[in-house]
C-alpha cells in the first residue's frame, strides 16, 4: 500500500514562515492547576494531529468594528516592517488574512482542512476553517481569522501558530450511515462497561481534590473498564495496518460477545490505540542536494 502524501510548492517569499508536525503542549494547559489538562488524553492527542504553520512576523492588528475592507489595521513591529504582507485586511468584516506563500497538493481523494491551531487560544480573534480539494487545485487560499471586539489590538508574534494543516478523505463523510438506536440495543459488554467507566469516574470525583481531576488509565492503556484488553467485536475484519504511528496492540481471546454478521470465522481484532502521533517533517526539496 503506497503512503499518501502533502506536497507544499513555494509561490513566494518563504522568510521566517515554518511548517512542522503539531506539539501536543498549549500555553493554557501548562498553565492548569498541576497542568491538569495533559491529563485528558483526547485532549492532548487532538494537539497533534496536523502540521502547525507559524507566522513570520510580529504584529498588532486592530479592527474598528467597520464592514469596509481597511477596517482591520495591521501595525508591523520595526524588526518585521519587511514582511509586511504576512497578514492585511482583505474581505472586510474584521477578517484578517495570512496569505501563506505555498500551493498545497494532496494525494488523489484527500482534501485539506485548513483552521486554526487546535485547542490553542488568542484573545479577541476567532480562526475560521476552510476545506479545499488540493487534490486537483491549482489554485493558492489564504488563513482567515475574525477578529470579534472593535479597537482592541490582537498580538501576533514570530512564531505564533496561526493554521494547522489537517488532511481529510473527501469522501469519507458520505460513507457513514447514521442513526438513533435504542440503549438497549448496545452490545452487553459495551452496556456493562459503560456502567463501570461511570461508578469509577463518580467514586474517583467523590475523593478528587477541588481542582483536580481523576485520568481513567483504562482507556490510556487501551483496556476495557473490567481491565480486559479492548478489542472489537468477534468477526469483525482487522483494520488496514498503520504505519508511522506508535500504537499499543493487545493480544485478545475471543469474545462471547455477539457479532453483527453471524457466522463469520476469526477472533476479535485489536484496536490501534494512539496516545501520539509521529508526523513526518516537510523535507525541504527546493534547495539542490550539497
Amino acid at each position: 500500500m503506497s503512503r499518501l502524501w502533502l506536497k507544499a510548492y513555494p509561490i513566494g517569499s518563504t522568510e521566517g514562515w515554518t511548517i512542522e508536525p503539531a506539539p501536543h503542549k498549549r500555553e493554557w494547559m501548562d498553565a492548569t492547576y498541576k497542568k491538569v489538562a495533559y491529563h485528558c488524553l483526547p485532549l492532548v492527542v487532538a494537539n497533534q494531529v496536523g502540521w502547525i504553520v507559524r507566522c513570520p512576523a510580529n504584529f498588532t492588528a486592530t479592527w474598528s468594528g467597520k464592514m469596509d475592507n481597511n477596517a482591520v489595521k495591521v501595525v508591523y513591529a520595526p524588526d518585521s516592517a519587511h514582511l509586511a504582507h504576512t497578514a492585511v485586511s482583505h474581505f472586510g468584516s474584521g477578517v484578517l488574512t495570512f496569505h501563506l506563500p505555498w500551493l498545497f497538493r494532496t494525494s488523489p481523494g484527500i482534501g485539506l482542512l485548513i483552521r486554526g491551531p487546535t485547542n490553542d487560544i488568542k484573545d479577541n480573534a476567532v480562526p475560521l476553517d476552510g476545506l479545499i480539494e488540493t487534490d486537483w487545485s491549482p489554485y493558492s487560499f489564504t488563513m482567515n481569522w475574525k477578529l470579534v471586539r472593535r479597537n482592541v489590538p490582537v498580538y501576533f508574534k514570530k512564531g505564533d501558530p496561526v493554521c494547522m494543516l489537517q488532511p481529510f478523505p473527501l469522501e469519507l463523510l458520505e460513507q457513514f450511515d447514521c442513526s438513533f438506536e435504542p440503549y438497549a440495543a448496545a452490545p452487553g459488554n459495551i452496556q456493562q462497561g459503560h456502567k463501570d467507566f461511570v461508578d469509577k469516574r463518580l467514586a474517583g470525583n467523590a475523593v478528587a481534590a477541588q481542582g483536580e481531576y481523576v485520568p481513567h488509565r483504562d482507556y490510556y492503556t487501551g483496556r476495557f473498564p473490567d481491565g480486559s484488553p479492548a478489542h472489537y467485536p468477534p468477526g469483525t475484519p482487522a483494520p488496514p495496518p498503520i504505519t508511522g504511528c506508535p500504537v499499543h496492540h493487545h493480544n485478545v481471546p475471543p469474545s462471547t460477545e455477539p457479532t453483527s454478521s453471524p457466522g463469520e470465522p476469526g477472533a476479535a481484532p485489536a484496536p490501534a490505540h494512539r496516545t501520539k502521533f509521529q508526523l513526518k517533517p516537510f523535507e525541504d526539496k527546493t534547495r539542490p542536494p550539497v
